[in-house]
């Protein structure tokens, strides 16, 4: 593995070398029976599910075992750091590249034994699919992918992205368009919908959340100083003191440049509210607008609706703002997403639910993504 002192260049033959080593040498790699420890299960259970319906020594014969069990399916979001623009942009000269590798030679193992049959994958549009799906995995699988935002899906939520699917080969036949191209034409009509709504729709937590939010951020800001808050004398601060007792001075300082930004580019109507990162300058690593921003591994989204007017964004928001059906108060069809519980009982950080979304993919763009293609196969 190559360490830092080595060049760009360096590292991305050294990277390449890996992937080729984890190629030729995937069916010692990845073996059929392997287990890990499981956090859901608290027990041993198969890195691999295929294999408990096929037979633990992962045989199969021209696509039988395939035929004889359910599907196999694999969803993961690749590690975005190296190709995004708010990563370090290196590319294959990333870390991350390692990780990557192992996930595509496991495909790859897992398509030849004919116990998955189709992976999923997210990351970002400069993620290059062709190379990495289309060339790299051609041996065993046939890849589709589309480049879509859940804002192109009406959801008031920017999160562009590339959404992709291997085929296996062996096991599945894609009966779809013929050409990617004719895939994500196809795609789009089925799904794309005009926006009329604003991100004022996902601001559905209860004020007692956001304000309860406000004094654990005070308090924890002010225990440097010997200071802490209770909720009357929080409440009763004006919006730009309670600012820079829950903010640092850099972000105030941003808040006022988005201000400006807002009149200048974005005059909002009564009852609107601008959204914004705070943690970032107007046109740099964010945007603002009348959706919730795309969310980055630490943010502070405000929505303003005026100057000395402004609500911050709770992180079950900011779950919503990925379709997580985080606050299930405000909808009695369908119940809340098991993973806030899973949060709520491990007791993880604001900051740390944040960095969670950042890393996170849109539920119902993913959806739309995997119900196309699942509609589109055949064994």
């Amino acid at each position: 593995i190559p360490d830092d002192a080595c060049t760009t260049e360096q590292k991305k033959i050294a990277f390449e070398e890996i992937r080729v080593w984890l190629f030729e040498n995937r069916k010692w790699v990845f073996t059929p029976g392997q287990t890990s420890q499981c956090m859901m299960h608290e027990q041993l259970c198969f890195c691999h599910g295929g294999f408990r319906s096929s037979g633990d020594d992962g045989s199969s014969s021209s696509g039988s075992s395939a035929k004889q069990r359910p599907w196999c399916f694999s969803t993961a979001g690749v590690t975005c750091v190296a190709w995004s623009t708010t990563g370090t942009q290196t590319g294959a000269a990333h870390g991350s590249d390692l990780y990557h590798h192992i996930w595509q030679t496991e495909r790859i193992a897992l398509a030849e034994y004919e116990t998955e049959d189709v992976a999923f994958m997210e990351c970002t549009p400069r993620y290059p699919a062709y190379e990495r799906l289309g060339v790299q995995m051609a041996i065993t699988h046939f890849a589709l992918w589309v480049i879509v935002g859940s804002q192109f899906f009406a959801i008031p939520s920017l999160r562009e992205r590339v959404l992709g699917a291997v085929l296996n080969r062996l096991t599945v036949q894609w009966v779809g368009p013929p050409t990617r191209e004719s895939v994500e034409i196809e795609f789009n009509q089925m799904f794309a919908r005009s926006m009329q709504i604003t991100a004022t729709a996902l601001l559905v937590d209860s004020d007692d959340n956001r304000w309860e939010m406000y004094l654990r951020i005070a308090n924890k800001r002010g225990e440097k100083r010997g200071r802490v808050f209770t909720m009357k004398q929080l409440k009763r601060l004006q919006p730009w003191q309670l600012l820079t007792f829950i903010q640092p001075p850099g972000a105030c300082a941003r808040l006022a440049e988005w201000y400006d930004y807002m009149e200048q580019h974005h005059p909002m109507q009564p009852g609107e509210a601008f959204f914004c990162d705070i943690d970032h300058h107007p046109g740099t690593r964010s945007t603002g607008g009348k959706e919730f921003p795309s969310q980055l591994t630490h943010g502070t989204v405000l929505a303003i609706f005026g100057r000395e007017d402004w609500k911050m964004c709770t992180p079950k928001e900011h779950m919503a703002a990925l379709g997580f059906h985080a606050l299930p108060r405000h909808c009695h069809a369908f119940p809340e997403c098991p993973v806030v519980s899973v949060l709520d009982r491990l007791n993880i950080e604001d900051a740390d639910v944040k960095h969670l979304c950042g890393n996170g993919m849109h539920l119902q763009t993913q959806a739309a993504w995997m119900i196309y293609i699942i509609s589109n196969i055949q064994s």
